[in-house]
């Protein structure tokens, strides 16, 4: 094995512990190689080392570790996105591990209990103990061991273990979730996370595995995957197609306004025909909107909410050609709006296959609408704020994954052929973490066309600070996605920049001047005719015309007022102008 010194060693010393013989497989840069050979610091390298006992010490240089996982000759390796996690699986258990460097906060404390266990220990909760009781018992979990803090397992660490059973589990392959929390205990910042979710409960064997880690100094670099090919699923319908290939190879921006979402019994078509005509008329955006967004909540089991069919057909009914609206349906898999987490997911029983029917019933009603519809599932899943995110999922943003591809398999089973699926993360992931990032909640492929983008500009500020500017929030949010999703088309599917808001002080619209100068900055990149690589990516964009409430009062100003916000509409306008004649 032609490496350097450092690994070489590293590996020796390993082999020099297993007492039987041992078989060695290499990993270089996510591919298995028949050796290592010339390993530099931008290398991402790993060594498995199996043994006759049936286990495999494996080696990962650039992530500084070495750990002993049980198996019966099934180990695999995923290294899709190793800057984040590295997946190990087996028919019986799937373990995921990810090295955590991001507490952003002077103490442990608040971190730990704030963004990892927030939902799965009584300290955790902001209420005591009824909190977690109340979101065990809401989704049907329950303690295999009660949580606890052991010295003794790893020497010099501090190991947190906490272990829980998916209830009414027939339908889940893997019911059993074992977590630890790997630390110095004086550490404030570094940790390892463990998750391992398995068939059959492995608290012994799990015990082993935390006590089997070796810390060592990191040699490489930890890589993101390589570009992503963009396949068009061969099921979409020809008026979907069309409307897809237009999209990707138009050079402008397709535009939409969130004011209120559609709803079956049209409660709310007043106020939606009349505040978009408001906004449509000469004397404001003098704009016919092109995509039309909406929300649903997918609403429990035994009563979820429909597709809304009529007032789609009303409001939407475009496929890029017929001069209306493009609907962007957003469906959210939540029962509260995504408030009340320590309650009731509906993640826990789609997975159990409770909410199959209702999938069925969508499928239905989405294909009968027949126009292409913009798709997009869970959005912000990569946060601490919905009803989806891996906080309130065990630390296992596979549950994401599972319960969005179940539906997305289903919808296609039953003949659903004009969807365009958006994947959809916030820009920046929360909780700070490498384990919640946003390629850990990335389905199949087949089931993303489109990659949507959200990055907020609040502007906020109560000093007269200058606000972040378009470019650079998205030139950076280009940066993250590069090279993924190079081939993918991009649309911001919720955005917009503030005008201030009354909490925790100030007053309202005292930053209207710079949000119409972020605007007509923002127009300047669009509307040039060189644009810049991360603009020509991006073909729609759907202001949020809603503001953030924080205990009743509004803490981001978003809503567009015809008159208080009369130099921003003027901007849209001035910038929707040269849109109009493409």
């Amino acid at each position: 094995m032609k490496t350097n010194d450092k690994t070489n060693k590293k590996l020796q010393d390993e082999i020099n512990k297993l007492k039987d013989e041992v078989t060695k497989e290499f990993y270089l840069n996510g591919k298995k190689v028949e050796e290592l050979v010339n390993i530099t610091e931008k290398d991402d390298a790993y060594c498995v080392l199996y043994s006759n006992d049936n286990t495999a010490r494996i080696i990962s240089f650039a992530n500084g570790y070495a750990i002993t996982l049980p198996h019966k000759h099934d180990l695999k390796l995923d290294l899709f996105a190793t800057i984040y996690r590295v997946r190990y699986l087996t028919d019986d258990y799937v373990l995921s591990l990810s090295m955590e460097h991001s507490n952003t906060y002077n103490e442990w404390k608040v971190y730990h209990d704030e963004w990892i266990m927030r939902y799965l220990t009584s300290e955790a909760a902001p209420d005591g103990k009824k909190d977690v009781d109340l979101y065990f018992d809401s989704n049907k979990l329950r303690y295999i061991e009660q949580p606890r803090y052991t010295y003794d397992l790893l020497n010099g660490y501090e190991v947190e273990i906490v272990t829980v059973e998916i209830l009414e589990h027939e339908n889940i392959e893997k019911p059993y979730y074992h977590i630890a929390v790997i630390k110095v205990k004086e550490d404030i910042k570094n940790f390892a996370l463990l998750v391992l979710k398995s068939k059959t409960p492995m608290v012994k064997e799990f015990e082993k595995i935390i006590a089997s880690v070796d810390f060592f100094d990191k040699y490489g670099a930890l890589r993101k995957p390589d570009k992503f090919d963009l396949k068009v699923p061969e099921y979409l319908s020809k008026e979907t197609k069309q409307y897809y290939e237009k999209l990707r190879n138009q050079d402008y921006i397709d535009w939409g306004i969130f004011i209120h979402s559609l709803q079956i019994d049209g409660c709310n078509d007043d106020a939606i025909e009349t505040k978009t005509k408001r906004f449509e008329n000469k004397e404001n955006m003098d704009y016919t909107f092109d995509i039309m967004p909406t929300y649903t909540h997918i609403g429990p089991y035994d009563n979820p909410k429909s597709f809304p069919t009529k007032t789609a057909l009303k409001f939407a009914g475009g496929n890029g050609f017929n001069g209306k609206p493009v609907l962007q349906f957003t469906l959210q898999f939540t029962t509260s709006n995504n408030v009340g987490l320590h309650g009731y997911t509906p993640m826990f029983d789609i997975l159990r296959g409770k909410y199959d029917d209702y999938f069925r019933v969508l499928a239905k009603d989405m294909k009968a609408y027949e126009k292409p519809i913009l798709f997009r599932v869970n959005n912000e899943m990569n946060s601490d704020w919905t009803s989806y995110c891996g906080q309130v999922t065990l630390l296992d943003p596979d549950i994401f994954v599972l319960t969005y591809e179940r539906m997305a398999r289903i919808l296609k089973e039953e003949g659903c052929n004009n969807l365009l699926y958006i994947f959809n993360p916030t820009a920046k992931t929360y909780p700070f973490c490498s384990w919640g990032e946003d390629l850990c909640y990335l389905p199949s492929l087949e089931f993303v066309q489109i990659l949507g983008l959200t990055y907020y500009e609040y502007n906020n500020y109560l000093h007269g600070e200058d606000a972040i500017s378009f470019k650079e929030l998205y030139s950076w949010l280009y940066q993250k996605n590069s090279p993924m999703w190079q081939d993918y088309p991009a649309i911001i599917s919720e955005f917009a920049c503030g005008a201030g808001g009354v909490f925790p002080e100030g007053e309202l619209y005292r930053n209207s001047d710079s949000q119409a100068k972020w605007v007509k900055d923002m127009f300047e990149l669009f509307n040039s005719d060189k644009k810049e690589e991360f603009v020509k990516q991006i073909k729609g964009a759907v202001w949020f015309n809603a503001d953030d409430y924080y205990n009743y009062q509004i803490k981001n100003l978003l809503v567009l007022d015809v008159e208080k916000n009369a130099k921003t509409i003027n901007e849209f306008k001035k910038g929707l102008a040269k849109r109009k004649n493409k």
